[in-house]
């Protein structure tokens, strides 16, 4: 609820610029929050709601899976491909493994499975 409270006072805060407010959330809301969400006019997204076009949906529509969803992603991997603004897993598939050697520094072994598990998430 707070953090639907904060969303709309700063739209009211900047409204000469923006048409409407939208709170948008990786986790879920209350439904004291959607219900304020709604009172206001405020659109607002979150992982499963509203019903068509949540965040589930929108990701798993557009394959838009980051990175760290991937089981070989995990500490100074997760940073390194941070780092050199691969967020997103298709963004890995869109590399050949020498580009991605290149811009991370990771070994073949190491790429080669991050690769093999990005391809898995975006083509299942």
């Amino acid at each position: 609820m707070k953090v639907a409270l904060y969303t709309y006072a700063r739209f009211l805060d900047l409204k000469d610029y923006f048409d409407y407010s939208w709170l948008a959330t990786n986790t879920k809301c209350s439904p004291d929050a959607v219900n304020y969400a709604k009172s206001v006019n405020m659109k607002i997204t979150t992982w499963n709601y509203p019903e068509k076009e949540n965040l589930q949906e929108l990701i798993e529509k557009k394959k838009l899976y980051p990175i760290t969803i991937l089981k070989s992603v995990k500490g100074n991997i997760k940073e390194r491909l941070s780092q050199v603004n691969i967020n997103l897993a298709k963004s890995i598939v869109d590399y050949n493994l020498e580009e991605l050697k290149s811009k991370t520094g990771f070994s073949d072994k190491v790429l080669n499975q991050i690769i093999k598990d990005a391809k898995e998430v975006c083509f299942y």
